[in-house]
C-alpha cells in the first residue's frame, strides 16, 4: 500500500491540513519528521491514517469500554459515550469532522477512503451522529458503505487488519520496552499483543477440551455397555425347550386345518364350475342367433362382393388419376409457352443493351487518347497533393514564426518594469511587517499570560477530578444494585431450598406406595391368571368328571358340590374386581410419583440456576466493589463508609462551582486575548500579502526568462521552416506538367491543389468506367452464348416454339435473363417426359379393364359402380363386427367345452364328505382352528422375539465393547496431545508457540540491531520468554535487558519493533513505517548510526520512515518535515518544508 494525500478536518487540535505524500518533498525523502511541540498533535496524523482505514485508532483502542457522560453547561447538553469513542476526536466547539485518505493499494487498485462525523444539523449544540465511513475504488469507480464489505477490501486493498497494520506500520518502542521490564506472565500477554498469537491459547484450550469430551464419551460407553441385560444358557435352554413343543403342537393343527380347507376348497370349486357351465352355455346361444340373422347373411354379401371387385375397383381410379395428369399437363404446356414468349422479349432488349456498350467503348477509348501526356502527373497525384499542401503550411508557419518573434518583442519591457515594481513593494511591506511585529511584541509583554495558563491547567486538573468524581458515583450507585441483587438472590435460593426438600420427601413416600402398589397388583394378577387357568375348557372337562368329596388334580382343592357352568363364571368376577382394584390402585400412585418427580426436577433445574445466578451475582458483587474502592481510592477516599456517596455528591457540587468561577475569569482573559489575535490576525494578514507579492515577483522572472528562452526558439524555428519549404518546392515543382504552371503566378497553391485534384479524380472515374465497360461486354457476350444454347434446348423439346418470334418492346431486360432461360429449358424437358409416362400409363389401363370384364361376365357396371360407392372404412367395419362374433362363438364354445372337462376332474377327486360337511360348518371348524394356532404362533413369537433380543443384545455388545475401546484409544491419544499442549485456559500451548515466534522476531531484530550497534546481540532460552543479551565488547557474556541504558535500551527496542515490522510478510505491502518517541534517549553519536540505518532501510526495503519526536538533533538532521504548529490553545496547523527553507504546503 502507498500513501497519496491526506486530508483532516477538525481532528483533535487539527483544524484544517492537507498531507502530499506523493508529491515533493515527502516523494522522495527516505525519512521525514513529523514534530511539534508535546499536545500540538503530532499523533493525530496516525489517528487520522487509522480512522480513514479501519475507523478505529490506536490509542482508542487501548482504553477499556467504559461509559461517561460529556457535560456542557455554557451549551445546556449532555451526551453518553464509552472512553474508546472515535466521535471524541472531533474538535471542540466544531460542528463536523473528516478524515481523508488517498491510496494505492497493493492490487494497484487507487482507493479513496473517508470517514466523517458531524453534529446534528451541523449545528455547535447539537448531538453526535453516527459515523459515516465510506471506501472508494477509484479504479473500478465502485463506492461501499457497509462497514463489513469496507473491512473485505481494505484487507483484500491493504493486505493487514487494523492490529497487523497496527503491528507493522505503527511502531511504538513503549510495548517493547515493558516487554523487556516485565514478569513471565506479563511478557506472554504482551507478547500475544504484539505478534497476534492468541490463537495458540484457543487452540491449547481446544485440545483440553476434547481431551474432556473424550473421556466423557468413554465413560458413557462404558455405561451403555453396563446397561445391556444378557439371558443365562438355562434360561435360553428352558425358552427353546417351550418353543420345540409349540412347534409340534403347531404341526398338528396345520394337518388338521389343510384337510378342512381341502373339503371347503372342494365345495367351493363344484359350486363355481356348475355356474361357469351354465352362463357360457347361454352366451354360446345367444352369439349363434346373431350370426344367422339377414343383417348378418347381407353384410357377409357385401365383404364377398368388395373382394371379388378389388381389381376393378383399383383400375376405375387410374383411369381417373390418368384423366386429371393430362389436364394438368396442358395447363403446365400453356404456362410455359407465354414464359418463351416472355422470355424471347427480354432477349431483344438484352442484345440492344450489349450493342450499346460496345459503343461507349469505343467513346471512352478516344476520350484516354486526349488526357495521355497528363496521366504520369495523375499517377502522383497524392504525392504531388501531400507536398503542395506541406508548403502551405510552411508559409503559414513563417508567418506565424514572425508573428510571435513581434509580440515576445512587445511584452519583455512590460514584464522587466513589473518585476521592478514589485520588488520594490516587497521591501516596503517586510518593513511594515518587521514594524507590526514589534507592535504585537510590546502588547504581549504588557499583558502576562501567567494567570491564564494557571487557569487552564486547573481547569483541566479539576475536569479530570470530575471524571474521577462521576465514575466513583457511577460505580457507587452500581455496588448498590449488585447488593441489592444478590440479597434477592439469596432469598430466592432459599426458598427454592426449602421447597426441594419438602418435595424431595413427597417423592420419596409416593415412590414406596408406587412400588406397593405394584407389588399388590402382581400378586392380584397372578391369583387371577391361576384362577383363569384352572377354570379353562380343559379344566372345566376334567372338574365335570369330579364328584362331591373327590380332590382337584389341578388346585388341590376339596370338591364339595357338582359344580355347574354359573359356578365357573362366578369364581373369577369377585377375582377380576379386585384386580381392577388393584389396577386402578397402581395407576394413581405412579402418576403421584411422576407428578412429583416432574416438579422435583424443575426444582432441580431451577434451584442450578439460582446457584448460578448467585455466584454470578457474587462474582457482579465483588467487581462493583473493587471498582468502587478504586473509583473511591483515585479520588483521595481510601475507605468506604455509608457517608462515601454524599462525599462524593459534595465534591462534584464544589468542583462544578469552581469550574463555573475558572471559567469567568478565563472568559474575561480571553477577551483580552482576542484583541492580541486581532493584531496576530493583521499581522498574518499582511504577511500573506508579502508573500503574495514575493510570489508574483517570482512568476515575473520566471515569465521573462521564458519569454527569452522562447524567442530564441522561434528564430530556430523559423529558419527551420524556410529550409524546408525550399527543399519541397525543389521536389514538386518537376511533377506537375501543366504548361500554365510555370507562367502564370496568379493562380494560388489552393487552386492549383483543387484542380489537380480535380482532374485526377475525372480521371480515376473514367478509367474506372472503362474498365467497368469491357467487363461488362466480356460477360455479357459469354451469356449470350450460354442464353442460344438453353434456347435451343427448348426448341428441340418443342419444336413448334421454332417459328415463334417476339419483338422488342422497349424498356429494361430482365436481371436473370440467364437462369431463367435455364429454369425454361429444365422444365420444358420436365414436361415433355411427363406427356410421355401419362399415354404411356393410359394405355395400360384400357388393356388391363377390357381383360379385367372378359374374365368376369357376372360382374355388371352396376355393381362395379356400387361398390366403388362404398367406403373402404365401412365395409372394413362389417368384417370386423362379422369377426367378432365368431370370435367370440369360438371362445365360449371352447370355455364351455373346458368348464365341462374340469368338472369331470373335479368329480373325479371328490373327498369323503360327511352329511354335516357344508361350507358353513367347514368355515366354522377352520376359523377355531386357525384362532388355536394364532395363539400358538404369538407364543413361538415371543419365545423366538426373546432369543432374537438375547442375540441382539450380544451383538450389540460386543460392538459397545469395540466403540468402548475405540473411544478409549481417540481418548489416551487426546489424553497425551493435551499432556503437552493442552490446559485449560491454553497457557501451555501459547507459550511453547510464542517461543518459536520470539526466536524468529529476535534473528528479525538481530539484523537491525547488527546496523545499529556491533555491541549486541539478541537471544532467549529454549521455552522461556526471557530475553537476552550477549556483550561483545565483554567476551560474549550474556546478560538481562534490564541491564541496558536507556539509549541501549531504545535501540533494542527499536530493533524488536523493526523486525516485529517485518515478520508479517503481508506488511511488504506498506510503503511508509511510523516510529512514535523514544529517540530523546540516544547520544550524537548513536542518533547519527540509528537515522543512518533507517536512511537504509528504505534501500534495503523500499519502506519510507516516518519519525514522531520534538527531538532537536533530529530537526537538524532530517531536513524534510512535516511541521505541527500551535494557532491557540485548541488549534493547531500543519506545514511540510524541507531544508529550512519556504512553506512547500502550507495547511
Amino acid at each position: 500500500m502507498k500513501l497519496k494525500k491526506l486530508i483532516l478536518k477538525n481532528i483533535a487540535s487539527i483544524e484544517e491540513a492537507e498531507i502530499c505524500f506523493d508529491q515533493a518533498p515527502l516523494d522522495c525523502e527516505p525519512v521525514f519528521l513529523i514534530c511539534g511541540d508535546t499536545g500540538s498533535g503530532k499523533t493525530t496524523i496516525l489517528d487520522g491514517i487509522c480512522l480513514a482505514l479501519y475507523n478505529q485508532t490506536p490509542r482508542m483502542n487501548k482504553t477499556a469500554k467504559e461509559t461517561y457522560t460529556d457535560t456542557s453547561p455554557e451549551e445546556d447538553r449532555s451526551e453518553d459515550f464509552t472512553i474508546n469513542d472515535c466521535r471524541q476526536l472531533m474538535r471542540r466547539n466544531t460542528a463536523e469532522a473528516w478524515s481523508i485518505l488517498e491510496f494505492t493499494g497493493s492490487n494497484d487498485h487507487e482507493y479513496r477512503a473517508e470517514w466523517y462525523v458531524a453534529r446534528s444539523r451541523k449545528r455547535l449544540n447539537g448531538n453526535l451522529q453516527k459515523v459515516k465511513w465510506s471506501l472508494e475504488d477509484l479504479t473500478l469507480q465502485h463506492t461501499w458503505t457497509k462497514s463489513t464489505e469496507i473491512n473485505q477490501e481494505i484487507l483484500q486493498a491493504v493486505g493487514l487488519n487494523f492490529a497487523q497494520y497496527c503491528r507493522t506500520a505503527l511502531l511504538a518502542q513503549g510495548d517493547f520496552t515493558q516487554f523487556l521490564q516485565s514478569k513471565e506472565a506479563e511478557k506472554s500477554e504482551i507478547l500475544e499483543k504484539l505478534t497476534g498469537t492468541e490463537i495458540y491459547s484457543c487452540i491449547g484450550a481446544k485440545i483440553f477440551a476434547l481431551t474432556r469430551d473424550k473421556k466423557r464419551d468413554y465413560e458413557e460407553q462404558q455405561q451403555r455397555l453396563g446397561d445391556i441385560k444378557i439371558l443365562s444358557e438355562e434360561e435360553v435352554n428352558q425358552i427353546l425347550s417351550e418353543i420345540s413343543g409349540q412347534e409340534q403342537e403347531l404341526k398338528g393343527n396345520e394337518q388338521e386345518q389343510q384337510e378342512i380347507r381341502r373339503k371347503s376348497d372342494w365345495l367351493k370349486q363344484e359350486q363355481e364350475l356348475t355356474e361357469q357351465i351354465r352362463k357360457d352355455e347361454e352366451k354360446s346361444q345367444q352369439i349363434t342367433g346373431q350370426l344367422n340373422a339377414p343383417e348378418c347373411k347381407e353384410k357377409e354379401e357385401i365383404l364377398s362382393l368388395w373382394t371379388e371387385t378389388e381389381e376393378i375397383r383399383g383400375i376405375v381410379k387410374q383411369k381417373q388419376r390418368i384423366a386429371q395428369e393430362k389436364q394438368a399437363c396442358r395447363d403446365s404446356y400453356r404456362q410455359l409457352t407465354e414464359k418463351y414468349h416472355r422470355l424471347l422479349g427480354d432477349y431483344s432488349i438484352w442484345q440492344t443493351e450489349l450493342q450499346q456498350l460496345q459503343q461507349q467503348r469505343k467513346r471512352l477509348e478516344l476520350e484516354r487518347q486526349t488526357l495521355a501526356p497528363l496521366i504520369p502527373m495523375y499517377e502522383q497525384s497524392p504525392v504531388i497533393l501531400g507536398e503542395l499542401r506541406n508548403l502551405i503550411r510552411f508559409e503559414e508557419r513563417i508567418g506565424k514564426r514572425h508573428k510571435e518573434l513581434k509580440d515576445i518583442s512587445e511584452q519583455l519591457p512590460r514584464h522587466q518594469n513589473r518585476l521592478q515594481a514589485l520588488q520594490q513593494e516587497q521591501k516596503s511591506r517586510e518593513q511594515h511587517l518587521e514594524e507590526q511585529q514589534k507592535e504585537i511584541e510590546h502588547i504581549r509583554s504588557l499583558m502576562g499570560t501567567d494567570e491564564y495558563t494557571r487557569l487552564q491547567t486547573e481547569q483541566k486538573q479539576l475536569t479530570d477530578e470530575l471524571l474521577l468524581l462521576s465514575r466513583a458515583q457511577q460505580v457507587i450507585l452500581l455496588l448498590k444494585e449488585r447488593v441489592e441483587q444478590k440479597q434477592k438472590s439469596v432469598t430466592e435460593q432459599e426458598q427454592t431450598q426449602q421447597a426441594l426438600t419438602k418435595t424431595g420427601l413427597q417423592e420419596e413416600e409416593a415412590r414406596k406406595a408406587a412400588t406397593q402398589a405394584a407389588e399388590a397388583f402382581r400378586l392380584s394378577e397372578e391369583l387371577f391368571e391361576k384362577q383363569k387357568l384352572a377354570l379353562s375348557d380343559w379344566a372345566r372337562e376334567l372338574r365335570n368328571q369330579l364328584h362331591r368329596g373327590d380332590t382337584c388334580p389341578v388346585c388341590g382343592a376339596l370338591v364339595e358340590k357338582d359344580l355347574c357352568e354359573e359356578d365357573f363364571r362366578s369364581a373369577l368376577a369377585p377375582l377380576q374386581q379386585e384386580l381392577e382394584r388393584k389396577k386402578q390402585a397402581k395407576e394413581q400412585a405412579e402418576k403421584v410419583m411422576i407428578e412429583l418427580q416432574a416438579h422435583l426436577k424443575g426444582l432441580l433445574d431451577l434451584n442450578e440456576r439460582q446457584k448460578k445466578k448467585l455466584e454470578d451475582d457474587k462474582q457482579a458483587y465483588r467487581t462493583a466493589y473493587q471498582q468502587t474502592v478504586e473509583a473511591c481510592a483515585a479520588c483521595g477516599i481510601l475507605q468506604l463508609q455509608k457517608e462515601t456517596q454524599a462525599l462524593v455528591d459534595e465534591r462534584i457540587r464544589l468542583n462544578k462551582e469552581r469550574q463555573n468561577e475558572i471559567g469567568g475569569r478565563m472568559k474575561a482573559l480571553q477577551e483580552q486575548i482576542n484583541r492580541l489575535n486581532l493584531k496576530q490576525q493583521e499581522k498574518d494578514r499582511l504577511q500573506q500579502e508579502t508573500e503574495k507579492i514575493r510570489q508574483e515577483a517570482h512568476n515575473e522572472a520566471v515569465q521573462i526568462g521564458r519569454l527569452q528562452q522562447g524567442q530564441e526558439e522561434v528564430q530556430r524555428e523559423l529558419q527551420q521552416d524556410m529550409q524546408e519549404k525550399t527543399a519541397t518546392e525543389e521536389s514538386v515543382y518537376p511533377k506537375i506538367l501543366w504548361e500554365d504552371f510555370r507562367t502564370d503566378d496568379s493562380v494560388s497553391r489552393n487552386d492549383w491543389i483543387e484542380r489537380l485534384e480535380k482532374e485526377t479524380a475525372h480521371y480515376l472515374q473514367q478509367t474506372e468506367q472503362y474498365q467497368k465497360t469491357l467487363e461488362r461486354i466480356e460477360q455479357g457476350e459469354q451469356q449470350q452464348k450460354r442464353i442460344d444454347e438453353q434456347r435451343q434446348i427448348a426448341v428441340r423439346t418443342f419444336p413448334e416454339w421454332q417459328t415463334d418470334t417476339i419483338p422488342a418492346t422497349g424498356g429494361t431486360a430482365n436481371g436473370n435473363l440467364e437462369a431463367d432461360w435455364t429454369e425454361l429449358s429444365a422444365k420444358a424437358i420436365a414436361l415433355n417426359e411427363r406427356i410421355g409416362r401419362n399415354e404411356q400409363e393410359e394405355s395400360q389401363t384400357r388393356t388391363a379393364e377390357k381383360a379385367f370384364l372378359d374374365s368376369h361376365p357376372a360382374l355388371s357396371a352396376e355393381k362395379i359402380a356400387q361398390m366403388s360407392a362404398l367406403s373402404g372404412a365401412v365395409v372394413e367395419g362389417y368384417r370386423k363386427e362379422i369377426q367378432q362374433l365368431k370370435d367370440l362363438f369360438l371362445e365360449y364354445s371352447a370355455n364351455l367345452q373346458r368348464s365341462r372337462q374340469s368338472y369331470q376332474e373335479l368329480l373325479e377327486q371328490k373327498p369323503e364328505l360327511n352329511e354335516q360337511d357344508t361350507p358353513e360348518h367347514l368355515q366354522e371348524q377352520l376359523a377355531e382352528l386357525t384362532g388355536r394356532m394364532a395363539e400358538i404362533h404369538q407364543n413361538i413369537g415371543r419365545n423366538r422375539a426373546q432369543i432374537e433380543s438375547n442375540a441382539q443384545n450380544l451383538k450389540k455388545s460386543e460392538e459397545l465393547r469395540a466403540q468402548a475401546e475405540q473411544c478409549k484409544n481417540s481418548y489416551m491419544q487426546w489424553y497425551r496431545l493435551c499432556s503437552l499442549f493442552g490446559d485449560e485456559k491454553g497457557k501451555k500451548f501459547r507459550n511453547i508457540a510464542q517461543s518459536f515466534v520470539l526466536k524468529e522476531l529476535l534473528e528479525r531484530a538481530n539484523f537491525y540491531l547488527g546496523h545499529l550497534t556491533e555491541r549486541y546481540e539478541l537471544s532467549c532460552q529454549a521455552g522461556s520468554l526471557t530475553i537476552l543479551l550477549t556483550d561483545w565488547y565483554q567476551g560474549g557474556v550474556s546478560r538481562p535487558a534490564s541491564t541496558l541504558s536507556g539509549g541501549e535500551g531504545f535501540l533494542v527496542s527499536l530493533s524488536l519493533a523493526l523486525g516485529l515490522s517485518s515478520l508479517n510478510r503481508q506488511s511488504l505491502s506498506v510503503d511508509t513505517l511510523f516510529i512514535d518517541e523514544g529517540f530523546g534517549t540516544l547520544s550524537s553519536d548513536y542518533l547519527n548510526v540509528v537515522m543512518d540505518t533507517l536512511e537504509r532501510l528504505h534501500q534495503l526495503g523500499g519502506k519510507k520512515v516516518g519519525i514522531i519526536s520534538h527531538v532537536e538533533g533530529l530537526r537538524e538532521r532530517i531536513k524534510t518535515q512535516i511541521q505541527v504548529k500551535r494557532i491557540d490553545q485548541g488549534r493547531s496547523s500543519i506545514s511540510v518544508t524541507n531544508e529550512n527553507e519556504q512553506i512547500i504546503q502550507n495547511i
